[in-house]
């Protein structure tokens, strides 16, 4: 199983990630999943494979502490609004995976999983780290929507996933949006794949 780690904003992790303009000072092996990200980030399907994989060992990890019977997977969106979302993908892998019963079996988990990948919409593009500009917390929350009114009736648990997070400003975004919507906070978990440093 993979092993879990947390940030001080109690986000879940699996591995750490190192920006590309910094893999120079590093040996291969300290970048592999650094490199492999941005693979993942491309929906390359071998790199979809292993880190859904990891995610759904993640995620029977994390539903232990869950009370609620049934978890939503919930998608960061992209920082583009049209762009192809890696995380949505994966989504779309486990809950496949937990029909046919694979997820129950391999990995353990006795929680129904539910698809809510597309819950949250980007409708206005947002620059990224990488464009030289981090959006602060207002400008996350303006681009993003909720396709659903008062989510309280649903009564499960919402895991929110995401790819790379930084400092947690879009994990925050998206918690706050679910919560405004109707989501007791204790039943919401965050999950990113890694974490920079």
């Amino acid at each position: 199983m993979v092993k879990l780690q947390q940030t001080n904003r109690r986000i879940y992790y699996i591995h750490s990630y190192t920006p590309k303009r910094y893999w120079k000072f590093h040996r291969e092996d300290e970048i592999y999943h650094s490199k492999l990200m941005l693979s993942y980030k491309d929906c390359i399907p071998e790199a979809i494979e292993i880190y859904t994989d990891e995610l759904m060992q993640a995620i029977a990890q994390i539903s232990k502490t869950i009370t609620a019977d049934a978890i939503g997977l919930v998608a960061v969106p992209p920082s583009k609004a049209n762009k192809q979302s890696a995380i949505k993908e994966s989504i779309h892998i486990i809950t496949a995976a937990y029909t046919i019963g694979t997820f129950q079996k391999q990995y353990g988990c006795s929680k129904q999983i539910y698809d809510y990948g597309n819950l949250l919409m980007r409708y206005k593009d947002i620059p990224t780290a990488h464009e030289g500009y981090r959006p602060n917390y207002d400008e996350q929350y303006n681009s993003i929507c909720c396709i659903r009114g008062d989510l309280s009736k649903d009564n499960i648990a919402f895991l929110i996933l995401d790819d790379v997070t930084t400092n947690g400003i879009s994990m925050q975004v998206c918690r706050d949006i679910l919560i405004d919507h109707g989501v007791d906070k204790k039943s919401i978990r965050r999950l990113a794949i890694s974490k920079t440093g």
